[in-house]
């Protein structure tokens, strides 16, 4: 039997390389916080029971390891995922960020090149995890699901190979730097009066004293790890296009444009001064931000200096054109790390002369964009929640203005996945926040379909319509009439005319106990696609 060279270096388990679990010999590392605490099953028909909510929320943990390594590499293959949401550096470098969302079930992984990111001697993987612990549409989260886990294969000049993975040797730290306090959106996010002396100065690098951290929690909760199977996102920094000192510690920032990302801010100022952080979309008067959104996102955060030289770095993306800073000891450096699923603005153009007109199609591809955050979001502020009905128009708009199919494709199975909690699919996917529209169920055969004319890929339609379609039309088919009509909302919400101070006086109620003529053309609509689907890969089309 040949000889297997395995690494012990630094502490870390040793592991085999080249073994078909990508994770082999890693621990799922949690924050001690959550030691005792049970995972919560929060996925059920719209109108069930709901179950008691419990354990910690906005958990913020950071996770480091120093390895020591004997050459550069030539090569190191990164496997890596948490939960809710992780931003991995190494050797103080950002490196990425994830994963996207996704049931527990399908817990996607990236699997990465980070030779670059890696060197001779001593190195820092440093991890800053996040658990919000909320129910809402973004993650699913507030079912103590947590934690991070990482297995690294290096592969050296010398042909040794190694694994280095997380386990019980790391050190983790509870940022207590993040107070729990207002959420903003329909709770999807809380707000960040970022405390700058609580975050450990110098922790993403190899020189960084953890001797005082904490051993996390090891051993795998109840994640089933599949691929992520789109790119992580692209990040990129976006600087102000207009800066104005307004006086008395006031400045004033334009990015020119709507952008989603994370603020980072560069300031001096006195232990304990709090500083005022707005962002808006618009402005309330002269260089004057709205902060309390039309969105039902009030953007106004009170981050506190440590008297040294802070980055304050928001963890959380929100969506906005214009900062205020307040209260500010010095002039700040204020720059955006923008966010979005990669997206070539050169793979598309419109060209008018009609300014107007090139302009609005601008603002359109900025909202495709933008709109593109690991799922098709259906605003990157308020909800953040991949909604069916939305993600039929954005996907299309997507694949047009991209050719780009993978986020399409995620869509479209995440929705399929939906149906363990419903086999006629939720309105809202993935996520722990369970909704439910009819409208919106019924147009998933169309998404399907618009996929599958854009991109011929044929082997994912197959297998998406063979898993899909006999559960999905005999769910429906339940609730028909002799005549064959939907009766009602086949046992979800009717979202036609809502809400209901703008439904001019239509009887929606009567709607639920009778055929519904909005519902059920969405209804035949659904079986039309479905043919479509079905024709084009060559099936009978009477088959679903």
């Amino acid at each position: 039997m040949p000889m297997v060279w395995v690494a012990v270096i630094a502490g870390l388990t040793p592991a085999l390389v080249g073994v078909t679990d990508v994770f082999d010999g890693a621990e799922w590392i949690r924050d001690p916080v959550f030691d005792g605490i049970e995972v919560i099953d929060l996925f059920h028909k719209a109108d069930a029971d709901k179950p008691a909510l419990s354990g910690p929320r906005h958990v913020h943990t950071c996770f480091r390891k120093v390895i020591e390594l004997p050459a550069s590499p030539a090569k190191a293959v990164l496997a890596v995922t948490g939960d809710d949401y992780y931003k991995l550096y190494m050797n103080g470098a950002f490196v990425v960020q994830g994963p996207e969302p996704a049931y527990p079930s399908q817990h996607p992984y990236y699997l990465l090149d980070v030779t670059d990111a890696l060197r001779a001697g001593q190195n820092c993987l440093a991890a800053h995890a996040y658990y919000q612990g909320l129910l809402n549409r973004v993650w699913n989260s507030a079912d103590n699901r947590s934690g991070f886990m990482l297995a690294l294969d290096v592969t050296f000049p010398s042909g040794r190979t190694a694994r280095y993975v997380t386990d019980a040797t790391w050190r983790c730290r509870r940022l207590d730097a993040f107070p729990e306090d207002r959420t903003i959106g329909y709770q999807t996010q809380f707000a960040e009066d970022i405390r700058m002396d609580a975050i450990p100065a110098g922790w993403r690098s190899a020189g960084f004293d953890d001797s005082g951290w904490d051993a996390p929690l090891t051993g795998r909760q109840d994640h089933v790890f599949v691929e992520q199977p789109t790119p992580p996102l692209q990040v990129r920094r976006a600087e102000p296009v207009l800066v104005k000192d307004k006086g008395d510690g006031r400045f004033f920032y334009d990015f020119g444009t709507e952008l989603v990302g994370c603020t980072r801010i560069r300031l001096h100022g006195p232990t304990g001064h709090t500083i005022e952080v707005r962002h808006g979309e618009e402005l309330l008067g002269p260089d004057e931000v709205r902060f309390d959104m039309r969105a039902n996102c009030t953007y106004q955060e009170f981050p506190v200096l440590s008297g040294h030289d802070d980055l304050i770095e928001f963890y959380d993306y929100r969506a906005f054109r214009y900062i205020e800073i307040l209260n500010a000891p010095a002039e700040p450096e204020v720059w955006v790390d923008v966010r979005h699923h990669p997206f070539d603005a050169a793979a598309s153009r419109f060209d008018a002369s009609d300014d107007v007109l090139a302009r609005i199609w601008e603002l359109c591809k900025n909202g495709v964009r933008y709109g593109a955050q690991g799922v098709f979001v259906d605003c990157p502020s308020r909800e953040k929640g991949q909604y069916l009905g939305d993600t039929l128009i954005v996907s299309r708009s997507h694949l047009t203005l991209t050719a780009a199919p993978t986020l399409s494709r995620k869509a479209i199975a995440d929705f399929q996945a939906s149906q363990r909690i419903c086999p006629g699919i939720m309105a809202v996917a993935p996520g722990s926040f369970m909704q439910e529209f009819t409208e919106y169920s019924l147009q998933w055969p169309m998404l399907l379909r618009n996929y599958l004319w854009a991109t011929g890929d044929t082997e994912f339609a197959t297998r998406m319509a063979d898993a899909a379609f006999p559960a999905f039309f005999a769910y429906f088919a339940e609730y028909e009439s002799d005549a064959g009509l939907l009766v009602g909302g086949a046992g979800k919400p009717i979202l036609v005319d809502w809400p209901k101070n703008l439904r001019d006086d239509y009887d929606l109620e009567c709607s639920r106990e009778r055929e519904n003529a909005v519902v059920n053309a969405f209804y035949y609509a659904s079986y039309r696609a479905a043919a479509d689907v079905l024709t084009a890969l060559g099936r009978d089309a009477s088959a679903c």
